[in-house]
């Protein structure tokens, strides 16, 4: 009798054995050769080895035990070792720390990759890495005067000057429609692929500001978290979070320093199987909170008997290795910690309201609790500064969501810089740069310094002495209808130049503009506003 162990995984993680017996059968082939079914038993035999190959190490570890006692860690040394260096550092620029990440090697990537997306679009799209800055510094100028549509910058009635005198609208749409980050012809779709890569079309964009981030001075204390790009479009990155302010978007895994500065990030692309223990000691001591479902048999008190010891109380348990201690505390609710180098002691008294009482009382707070508190809240206050002056315009280009926010990343923690070494710096002086002003002073220098701009050429002085300059006519927008009949300050006011009407235009049979020098003080526009026309409403 034959038997074939298969071996497969549930839905749930969990790895199953079969036994399947191949029963005896009168009609077998000739000894020799192989019948389909022994061909596709053994291909179920090879697969199952090979799975159970590959996740022999993962399934190793998720059945790990740890060995419990019920008592306290003893105090860990925790000292941070690492000292900064006693030198202070030099104030730059505010738009050098902008560039420490968006660098000339970074734009002149970008340049080339717009060219090619171009060209394999069929335009003679070309851009500089000098106009690519101005489009970097319109964008900055668009978190602070934000609009819920990109040309209203450039329309008549709310034009942003700053914004539309830097790059005209059908400049500014063609470079937005064109930049790009890599090449699309050496994509990978084939899931299967070890060199398939869900952020393929910005992929080198955030290897490069994320290098930029791991070079910066470690601070002591550190959080991670998860943070939300907002974004509602159709892509598997998309994520839904109930608990933060933006439920939908692609979810982002920080660290952060206590400041908000950040200093490592990465990408949800789906479920990973789970790392190997490291082999060699990192010095680095962690806590947080954990899931009941991850405390590994931990014997801790139940939730209903801390209840029934009453609020502030908890209970501890350590590894035998005393590397890991899991603290249960009650307050509003019963939250379970766990640290590498804090316990329960000493033990400190907290401030809560009682109901029953209405009243303030003191119960009792675990150090962990404390220390987790304190130094909490990093990847939050990240979060909190990014979203302050924030590009929110939509777009179906998922990559365009990332590509805002990796700006943000890059002004945030320019600030942030310019902070720490305003501190730090011997030639200080004044007080600091608030974020609004640093994000300006940024956008300024990428439109507007080493830029060219075209000069007017110079005439005798006899001859330009009485001469005005030339200005562009601005042309004011047409007042509403019900602007014009409310019967309300029309009055005329008249002027030396003759102008043109533009409503006598639209009503003249000739389709002629005729030359007048009466203006309404209200509008001022020349108009029809003093005509018989002006007197009845066109709407009865």
């Amino acid at each position: 009798m034959d038997c074939v162990l298969n071996v497969h995984l549930t839905r749930s993680g969990r790895m199953i054995q079969e036994l399947i017996v191949l029963l005896p059968d009168a009609d077998i082939s000739e000894p020799g050769t192989d019948s389909d079914d022994d061909q596709r038993s053994s291909s179920v035999v090879e697969s199952s080895a090979e799975l159970t190959s590959e996740d022999e190490e993962s399934e190793t570890f998720r059945k790990t035990e740890f060995r419990w006692k019920k008592r306290r860690m003893p105090p860990i040394d925790a000292t941070f070792k690492e000292t900064a260096s006693g030198s202070s550092c030099v104030l730059r620029e505010t738009v050098e720390y902008f560039r420490q990440y968006f660098h000339p090697t970074l734009l002149n990537h970008i340049v080339e990759q717009s060219h090619v997306y171009a060209a394999q679009c069929n335009s003679n799209f070309q851009i500089t890495e000098s106009e690519l800055e101005i489009f970097l510094g319109t964008l900055l100028k668009m978190e602070l005067v934000p609009k819920p549509r990109y040309s209203i910058y450039w329309s008549t009635e709310l034009r942003c000057d700053a914004i539309a005198d830097a790059m005209s609208r059908n400049r500014f749409r063609e470079v937005l429609r064109y930049l790009h980050f890599n090449d699309n012809s050496e994509a990978v779709f084939d899931r299967e692929s070890p060199r398939y890569d869900r952020l393929f079309e910005i992929r080198p964009l955030i290897e490069s500001i994320r290098q930029s981030c791991l070079r910066l001075e470690q601070e002591e204390y550190q959080s991670i978290d998860e943070e939300i790009i907002p974004y509602k479009g159709r892509n598997k990155l998309k994520q839904y979070i109930p608990k933060k302010p933006k439920k939908w978007g692609i979810k982002v895994n920080a660290r952060t320093g206590l400041s908000g500065l950040w200093y490592d990030f990465c990408f949800y692309e789906g479920k990973v199987p789970r790392v190997k223990k490291p082999s060699g000691c990192l010095s680095i001591h962690i806590i947080g909170t954990i899931r009941r479902n991850r405390l590994k048999n931990a014997p801790l008190k139940t939730e209903k008997e801390l209840k029934r010891a009453g609020r502030g109380a908890f209970h501890v348990c350590t590894t035998a290795e005393n590397n890991l201690c899991i603290v249960r505390w009650h307050d509003s609710a019963v939250v379970d910690l766990s640290s590498t180098y804090v316990c329960t002691q000493p033990v400190c008294k907290v401030k809560r309201w009682n109901k029953k009482e209405k009243t303030l009382v003191d119960m009792s707070c675990p150090a962990i609790v404390k220390e987790y508190n304190k130094y909490i809240g990093g990847v939050d206050l990240a979060g909190m500064l990014r979203a302050l002056y924030r590009i929110d315009h939509r777009s179906r280009k998922w990559y365009r969501r990332i590509f805002f926010w990796t700006i943000h990343v890059a002004v945030v923690n320019g600030w942030l810089q310019y902070k720490r070494n305003l501190k730090t710096s011997e030639a200080a002086s004044g007080s600091p740069k608030d974020l609004m002003q640093f994000t300006l002073d940024v956008a300024e220098a990428l439109t507007k310094v080493n830029r060219a701009y075209p000069r007017k050429s110079r005439g005798s002085v006899s001859v330009t002495a009485n001469t005005e300059t030339s200005r562009r006519r601005v042309r004011r927008p047409e007042p509403r209808t019900a602007a014009r009949f409310d019967q309300v300050a029309h009055w005329p006011k008249i002027i030396n130049q003759k102008n043109r009407c533009r409503s006598c235009r639209k009503t003249s049979r000739s389709k002629k503009e005729i030359d007048g020098k009466a203006q309404c003080i209200s509008f001022q526009v020349l108009s029809d506003l003093f005509s018989s026309n002006a007197t009845t409403d066109p709407n009865g």
